[in-house]
């Protein structure tokens, strides 16, 4: 458990960092000019299964967890959020 909150408190300081490097110049990349209605799209969501370690099989009272999809349109990138806060970002080809 304790692994799985680290990497995720790692990959939420990436994507802070990330964001704050290239709205400060620090990416010495240009920003887009976005237009005043711009949407991130929501492509979908899933309910899945979590089972712990001592569950065998998948059953009624195995936790669930939530995790979305959405879309950036600026970059093409796919983000991942789930229901405790873990961020996934997978670049666009």
């Amino acid at each position: 458990m304790k692994t799985q909150i680290t990497i995720g408190w790692c990959a939420a300081t990436l994507l802070i960092i990330a964001v704050i490097g290239g709205h400060y110049g620090i990416a010495q990349t240009p920003t887009p000019q976005l237009a005043p209605n711009y949407p991130i799209i929501h492509v979908t969501a899933w309910d899945i299964a979590v089972r712990t370690v001592g569950e065998a099989k998948i059953s009624d009272k195995t936790k669930r967890m939530c995790v979305e999809l959405v879309k950036d349109n600026v970059n093409g990138n796919f983000i991942y959020i789930s229901e405790t806060g873990s961020i996934a970002v997978v670049p666009a080809k």
